[in-house]
Order: structure tokens, then sequence, then C-alpha cells
């Protein structure tokens, strides 16, 4: 689904759109028949525990066992996740499923994103909503586009039970969407 090869963790300093320079935590996929690269970093990374790991290769492993974590003190306000395309194709839509995934109780322990802003290359800005479930959420875009780069920032959070970490399963830009109508366009499906 996602091709091969995960990039090596590595911390790198970001100018952030607010023009401060934080460090990240970041990893990568590609190339697949429909992207160069992608490369996904992140803020900040809630430290192991009990063998758990929770950075940014978890939101990019399709795997629901795993989740990236935010860690920072406090519920995650402010958190961001930035999204680097090198040579794909245009596209119009996010995947994204919200909260640690692991379980009923993983997830109900620990925080989920309520409403996260973003903002693509292009200069649109805007909040979506997202439900209080592990379930996929599609994110629209405003138009199909060639996109560069996104930032997506946590506004708010659904608090969790026990832990104040703020926790997403995955996110990738929906590049398969694309190619789903083009053949769909031409009879195909």
């Amino acid at each position: 689904m996602l091709g091969s090869g995960f990039a090596s963790l590595a911390t790198i300093c970001f100018m952030a759109s607010a023009g401060a320079c934080w460090g990240q935590t970041c990893a990568a996929y590609g190339p697949t028949e429909l992207v160069g690269r992608v490369q996904i970093c992140v803020s900040s990374v809630l430290a192991s525990q009990s063998g758990n790991s929770y950075g940014p290769g978890n939101l990019l492993d399709g795997d629901n066992r795993t989740a990236w974590c935010e860690g920072v003190r406090g519920n995650g306000n402010g958190e961001e996740i930035a999204i680097s395309i090198r040579d794909g194709i245009p596209f119009r839509r996010l995947i994204l499923q919200n909260g640690y995934g692991k379980s009923a109780r993983a997830f109900g322990n620990n925080g989920r994103a309520r409403t996260i802003e973003i903002a693509t290359d292009l200069g649109d800005v805007f909040q979506t909503r997202l439900p209080d479930n592990s379930d996929d959420v599609i994110v629209n875009l405003p138009r199909l586009a060639e996109y560069r780069n996104l930032r997506i920032r946590i506004l708010d959070v659904y608090p969790g039970a026990k832990y104040q970490d703020t926790c997403l399963n995955f996110i990738t830009p929906d590049l398969e969407y694309e190619r789903y109508l083009e053949l769909k366009s031409q009879g195909l499906l």
C-alpha cells in the first residue's frame, strides 16, 4: 500500500509558519508508482514506554497497534504534523485514523484530535472537526492539486481518560483515490 522502505528517523530543524524553529522527528516512504517520496515530520514524540514507541513512522505503517503520540506537557494543543510530498500526482484528500487504535482501552485512555487546522503550500488554511472514533476519516482538501507541503495542527482534543498525550494512528495523502477515479472514468472499473 505505501511502498517500500521507511527512512530512518532523524531530528531536523524546521521553520514553522510562525517563523520559529522547532525540532522535528521525521519518517518517510517512497518511491512508489504514484509518488517519489512522502515525508512526515512531527513537532514532538512521546518517549517510548513498555516496549512501545510513538514516532512518526507509526503514522505510515497502517498498523492499528501503533500510533504517533505527541510528547509535550499538556494535551497536545498546537502540536503539528508536516507532510512533504516529492514527485507526486495531484490529489484532493487525506486519509487519517484518529487516536490510538491498539484496543478500545488504549483509544479511550489517550487523547484524540478533535479539531485540526490544515495549511497547504498553495495558501489554503482551513479547520475540520474529526469524529471521536478510530475509523478512516476522509479530509477533503480545497481542490485537486499537486500539493507539496501540508501542515496539520491540533487545535483541541478529546481528552483521554487516563493520559494527556494525544495520538493519531495513520495519515497519508490519498493518491490511490485519484487512480481509482481515473480507472472509473475509463470504464475499467
